[in-house]
């Protein structure tokens, strides 16, 4: 593209008609291509370090929010395209409620982008001592979900309130999913799986590493909720089966 070589890690699709090749290493770009136009000079733009598209590296990922604005996760700092963003903190994740637009590091940061100001300003509503934030999701109910090793923050956005579910100390949270009943699914580092009620807090341990048979072995893990339901698990660890309610 553009005569510079594309060594391709992922690839990102938004529903705005723009994809994302985001590069495998710190040499080579990153590409966005417009899809509604064909493949020339004019609908490929090309983002890197060295020329000053980029603010880091590393990018971690690409989101765009329901105002239809895209976000670009480096380790630089945050950058909006067609804007500029001050701050340099390397977020991680991103997730928009309630017209709000939230961001979180792996290491207990948490912020909300300020419109006015340009910048993302810090969200002091993390417990102290809090080390580590895996996941960052929301729920129907303009909640955001964040995942620490502190336990589950369920923070209410208009309410401005926030709620702690503690989870057992003996597992290490590494994946977030809310499914459509308001509950929480939390896939911990060692296999186990935790099922969150997010209005009550109760925390039920579904099963644990140990206790299952692997068929095969899979790159990652998945929670899928299908038309009628029903949440199916695929775990790195081979399992894989539905939720019996």
């Amino acid at each position: 593209l553009l005569g510079k070589q594309c060594n391709c890690q992922r690839i990102v699709a938004l529903p705005n008609g723009y994809t994302w090749l985001l590069s495998r290493d710190k040499e080579t770009p990153c590409f966005r291509v417009n899809e509604h136009l064909t493949i020339d000079e004019k609908s490929v733009q090309m983002f890197n370090k060295t020329d000053g598209q980029l603010k880091g590296w590393d990018v971690y990922g690409v989101e765009m929010d329901e105002e239809k604005r895209e976000w670009v996760l480096t380790d630089g700092g945050t950058m909006l395209i067609g804007e500029q963003v001050k701050s340099k903190i390397p977020y991680l994740y991103v997730k928009h409620v309630d017209k709000n637009t939230f961001f979180a590091t792996s290491n207990g940061l948490l912020g909300v982008y300020d419109n006015t100001k340009k910048d993302i300003v810090p969200l002091h509503i993390i417990p102290q001592g809090t080390k580590q934030q895996s996941a960052l999701e929301k729920d129907e109910n303009n909640r955001l979900i964040v995942l620490t090793d502190a336990g589950l923050l369920v923070y209410h956005v208009q309410k401005h309130s926030l709620k702690t579910i503690f989870l057992p100390k003996d597992i290490s949270p590494q994946e977030l999913y809310i499914d459509k009943q308001h509950r929480a699914w939390i896939i911990a580092s060692s296999g186990d799986v935790l099922l969150v009620t997010l209005n009550d807090g109760n925390v039920m341990h579904l099963f644990t590493n140990g206790l299952l048979s692997s068929f095969h072995q899979s790159t990652r893990n998945l929670v899928h909720e299908d038309a009628y339901g029903t949440v199916w698990l695929g775990l790195e660890n081979g399992f894989f089966g539905y939720y019996n309610e």
